[in-house]
């Protein structure tokens, strides 16, 4: 069921912001992951990492991000759509990487992405203010992600601002929805049931915040000055933080009580942000790779999966069902899963070490294909009536 929101919106747009930033951010993730085919058949002679890594965290991902908290505070706070001004500052902002990345401008690269994230966190901040019900109490890690992009955007140059942008921002986002989000999605609803009888309660946000959550926020945070001194030491206590929520607000450990493809897909999307957490604090000699399982794995294919459910949540009645469907999740995973193994695997063939990398990029770009044909038309439809 979704929440009403306080005003009828003149664009159609405005209630739904998804359907704005989800096909910016496909846009992203296609030029991300796409520049390694052109480099890898020789046809672009500059190595595409940095490039690479820029538009994915920077546009792909964060493009989702906004239009998944423009569409959702609103409603878990039943406070005000997004404006007309928002979006259009939000679009703004978000494009403005692209048209930097187009003029060459990589090294001024900073000032668009921390714009963008102030603004959402002017935006959230706005929604809390005026909140007519409390959000999910592990949206106490939103904040902090904001916070953490800001300052790892400023101090990219240097180690610790890749860390607190590449293990920090996303992670703490993903904690922090899905600490109400992928529950629902596995189908635990006593978990969900139990949460908002907490949360929902007409009291000070910190008094419905459970302790645990508290104490993973404050392990999570504490982990990128502990890896200043000790880097295996954060990384574990970070890596532990996240175990600790999924199996305590997720319930990984058991599988999902909807046994749909989605949701199976859900389930291994979170097992590989969890793995690849230990192995990149525990295996330093992969960090590329483990890097790659928490982003292959984790980041995109939890991000694509959650923007099917949030398309599809929004395109009516009955388009629910689809979910119901094996096969295309089962190919778009597949996709992606074949994407992941030729990356990992990608140095132990060290003469076609860079045929690799476009390969991977290629079996990626087939899985976007399959997700724009599911999904893309549903999400540039016109809203349906709340």
């Amino acid at each position: 069921m979704r929440l009403e929101v306080s005003q009828s919106p003149e664009w159609a747009s405005q209630s739904d912001p998804f359907r704005l930033f989800f096909p910016l951010g496909l846009a992203y993730g296609i030029w991300a992951i796409g520049i390694w085919v052109p480099y890898a058949m020789g046809l672009v002679q500059t190595f595409p990492g940095p490039l690479h890594a820029a538009l994915a965290l920077r546009g792909f991902e964060l493009s989702f991000v906004a239009g998944f908290l423009m569409t959702s505070l609103p409603r878990f706070t039943q406070t005000r759509v997004a404006s007309k001004g928002e979006l259009i500052t939000a679009m703004a902002l978000l494009v403005l990487p692209a048209v930097q990345f187009g003029f060459d401008a990589f090294s001024n690269i900073t000032a668009a992405p921390v714009a963008a994230l102030a603004f959402l966190a002017v935006f959230g901040l706005r929604r809390f203010r005026g909140r007519k019900i409390n959000p999910p109490d592990s949206f106490v890690f939103v904040p902090a992600a904001l916070v953490l992009g800001i300052v790892g955007s400023f101090l990219y140059d240097q180690s610790i601002g890749k860390a607190l942008i590449h293990h920090g921002f996303i992670p703490a986002l993903i904690l922090g929805i899905g600490g109400r989000l992928i529950p629902g999605l596995l189908g635990w609803t006593e978990i969900v049931a139990t949460q908002r009888a907490r949360y929902e309660q007409p009291l000070p946000f910190l008094k419905v915040t459970s302790s645990f959550t508290l104490a993973i926020l404050v392990l999570f945070l504490a982990s990128f000055p502990i890896e200043l001194i000790a880097e295996s030491v954060g990384r574990s206590i970070r890596a532990g933080a996240i175990f600790a929520m999924a199996i305590v607000r997720w319930n990984l450990l058991k599988r999902p009580s909807h046994r749909t493809a989605f949701a199976w897909l859900v389930w291994a999307a979170c097992w590989s942000f969890v793995v690849g957490s230990f192995c990149y604090a525990l295996l330093p000699r992969f960090k590329l790779e483990s890097e790659h399982v928490i982003f292959i794995g984790g980041y995109s294919l939890l991000t694509l999966l959650v923007a099917s459910r949030v398309t599809l949540a929004h395109a009516g009645a009955g388009a629910l069902d689809f979910e119901k469907r094996r096969w295309p999740y089962m190919l778009f995973a597949a996709a992606i899963f074949v994407s992941l193994v030729t990356r990992i695997f990608a140095a132990a063939v060290p003469s076609a070490y860079v045929s690799h990398l476009g390969y991977a990029s290629a079996a990626w770009l087939f899985g976007i294909a399959i997700w724009n044909a599911c999904f893309l038309p549903q999400c540039l439809r016109k809203q349906s009536k709340n």
